[in-house]
């Protein structure tokens, strides 16, 4: 291994920290955006005049996508990501 090989590992090393830590940052402040659109979002569908039950639902499929444990569960199925929630407006009465 020469110089340049040595050089771009202790560079590679001495970045990695920081990456993972502006990787954390990030998706702790795409959490908190996910949240505050979550209850937006329901109060929106509840002065609509959609029930709190059903409200609720699709406010949380509105924003299960920026959970951890759904992409874990995505990958560890082997499934593409699939953005399509479908619902029946009969449901509400």
């Amino acid at each position: 291994m020469d110089q340049e090989d040595k050089n771009a590992v202790l560079y590679l090393t001495a970045s990695v920290p920081m990456m993972l830590l502006h990787l954390v940052r990030s998706f702790l402040r795409m959490k908190r955006q996910a949240a505050l659109a979550e209850r937006s979002f329901y109060h929106t569908l509840v002065s609509q005049g959609v029930p709190k039950d059903v409200a609720r639902d699709l406010a949380y499929e509105f924003t299960e996508v920026v959970s951890l444990t759904f992409w874990i569960r995505q990958a560890l199925k082997g499934e593409k990501f699939r953005a399509d929630v479908s619902f029946s407006t009969d449901d509400w009465n």
